[in-house]
């Protein structure tokens, strides 16, 4: 068959009246046609999320941070810098008193790790009440309140983008993150206030505080416990040994730590008689406490996985309810992927721990150092280690097999 051959013209003629219509169609400031009527139309500011969020507010005497819980608004994944604007905005509980100065402005705020990075404007530095006791009550509101979610442990304060090592008006080292403080060991109590809380109970109000577990949720956040996790009564006796008076047992239990709260009746014993918090003890050998605090608190899984560990004690020192251990430590993220096993965030380092002691089965990490990176880790590693842990680091540096298999091994038992 003969192929019909057209001009070159007519081609570029019919290009041309395409081009046209088609620019025509879509010029701009024209929406483009949508034969799809089915989709609804996208809004150009995404909805709010609600939460139900802990904020912690000075109670009238400024005695102690209170917790208030608030629904609040909030865009993306920003609800921790909601949280700090809403404690900005103030208490909406009339016994409740701000903490921050209405001027401060959140100019960022950050998670990384489970460090909540904090950045204020000057406004904050220059308008808070100063003192030991303004100060103490506008960190630690901020402090306490993120530090009820989940992800955050510890709060770096930044002023305009940099890190200060002291407030002005202020006296607290806030060069390093701060982290919740949980008043651990025996409670001092007003007997004053203890009596007119029974006879407020006697009158019939206060009633909370007539059963131990409601007056441990209640007093708990008062002295670092948090407002979420799980409070349980584990028991109950009418006259202890302890005190000759009622006593109880309730334990509390949140991102990964376990504490034991034991109560008392101060006033009088049985039906009718007020409960009040008598000691705050961490739960948990010295095994658990640092595998707790390297799976939980120290490295955060970034891919969805759970973090796996595994650490050989180099060395220690004793000092009262205090031990410092030198630990080299391996922690490992893993997650299980189309049926294997896969490793992701990890890091092997050594540490120094601090560790409140109570007894065997009551011990707890509270503080912790670790080296510098790059030009900085060798004298941060002179500067932390005592020299006979040095040498030991030293010679360990590169050899974590034998740890690599111990964390793998827990996890492999974990996605059976």
């Amino acid at each position: 068959m003969k192929q019909i051959r057209h001009p070159a013209w007519i081609l570029i003629f019919i290009l041309a009246i395409i081009v046209v219509f088609t620019g025509y169609a879509n010029k701009p400031g024209t929406p483009p046609a949508d034969n799809n009527t089915s989709q609804p139309p996208v809004s150009p500011k995404p909805a709010a999320n609600k939460e139900k969020a802990t904020l912690y507010f000075s109670d009238d005497q400024a005695m102690y941070l209170t917790p208030e819980i608030r629904e609040i608004s909030y865009q993306g994944n920003n609800l921790p810098l909601a949280i700090v604007e809403e404690l900005v905005r103030g208490p909406a509980v009339k016994e409740h008193s701000p903490t921050l100065p209405k001027t401060t402005r959140v100019l960022s705020l950050e998670v990384q790790n489970g460090t909540a990075y904090v950045n204020l404007s000057k406004d904050f530095e220059r308008d808070y009440p100063g003192g030991t006791t303004g100060e103490a009550m506008a960190l630690g509101s901020i402090v306490k309140s993120l530090t009820e979610l989940k992800n955050i442990y510890a709060i770096q304060f930044l002023i305009e983008g940099k890190k200060v090592e002291v407030l002005a008006k202020g006296h607290a080292e806030i060069s390093r993150p701060l982290e919740r403080s949980i008043a651990l060991g025996t409670l001092e109590q007003s007997k004053e206030n203890l009596e007119k809380a029974q006879k407020k109970a006697d009158a019939g109000q206060l009633e909370w505080r007539l059963d131990p577990l409601e007056t441990a949720r209640k007093e708990g956040p008062l002295h670092g416990l948090y407002v979420n996790g799980e409070y349980k009564l584990i028991s109950k006796e009418e006259k202890g040994t302890y005190s000759g008076t009622g006593e109880a047992l309730v334990r509390h239990t949140y991102k990964g730590s376990t504490y034991d709260i034991k109560l008392i009746q101060p006033v009088k014993s049985g039906k009718g008689g007020i409960w009040a918090i008598n000691s705050i003890m961490p739960f948990g050998t010295q095994e658990e406490a640092i595998t707790g605090f390297l799976e939980n608190r120290f490295l955060q899984p970034n891919f969805g996985g759970k973090v796996f560990s595994a650490y050989e004690i180099l060395g220690k020192k004793n000092y009262d309810a205090r031990i410092v251990l030198y630990i080299w430590a391996y922690c490992q993220e893993y997650v299980k992927e189309s049926g294997k096993l896969q490793e992701k965030t990890g890091v092997s380092l050594p540490l120094a721990l601090t560790l409140y002691v109570q007894d065997e089965n009551h011990n707890q990490v509270i503080d912790y150092r670790q080296p510098e990176d790059g030009k900085g880790y060798t004298p941060s590693i002179k500067r932390i280690f005592p020299s006979d842990i040095q040498d030991k680091i030293t010679a360990r540096q590169g050899k974590v097999s034998e740890l690599e298999q111990k964390a793998r091994l827990k996890a492999e038992n974990y996605f059976k």
